[in-house]
């Protein structure tokens, strides 16, 4: 049984292999890093150092967004953004941006310290994910934090029934 006809077929393999795994360790420098004092838009939205900034992974409701629980109607949206700026605390921000979303913002991973605000949103349960932090949105959903204490409509639903 041939597995390699030659030394140069595993010569081509090898640098095809070589090729793969530094275009792979390359992707990682399509980020940019960008620190500063945050100014807080929304739950899922704020700006560091001029530049606008959408929190990647997840969707918290809009500002103006209502939620219902056992007492009534809420303003969820005003409660995660007031999470966010908790969690923030005045403290100095550091994103790690990969790309751009159709309003032009930023899209980027945020920490505050070593808090991933990102990830916690949807742990404490005032964003649902969309490409990410699953597990954590249903141990939110599970233990009925933030916008899972009772009935919301989800965000992009929101948006397309409330247009601008």
């Amino acid at each position: 049984m041939r597995i390699f006809g030659s030394f140069r077929e595993i010569g081509w393999l090898g640098a095809l292999i070589l090729i793969a795994i530094v275009a792979w360790q390359l992707d990682g420098f399509n980020t940019e890093t960008f620190t500063g004092f945050a100014i807080i838009v929304d739950g899922d939205s704020l700006e560091v150092s001029g530049e606008r900034v959408r929190l990647s992974g997840i969707d918290a409701p809009e500002a103006l967004q209502m939620c219902t629980r056992a007492s009534g109607r809420w303003p969820c949206g005003r409660e995660a953004e007031r999470a966010l700026e908790r969690l923030i605390g005045g403290a100095v921000v550091s994103c790690d941006a990969s790309g751009t979303d159709r309003f032009d913002r930023r899209l980027a991973t945020c920490f505050s310290g070593d808090t991933n605000l990102n990830l916690e949103m949807v742990r404490r349960g005032w964003a649902v994910p969309n490409s990410a932090y699953f597990h954590e949105a249903d141990l939110a959903k599970e233990q009925r934090l933030g916008i899972w204490q009772g009935e919301f409509q989800y965000p992009d639903e929101w948006r397309r029934d409330n247009p601008r």
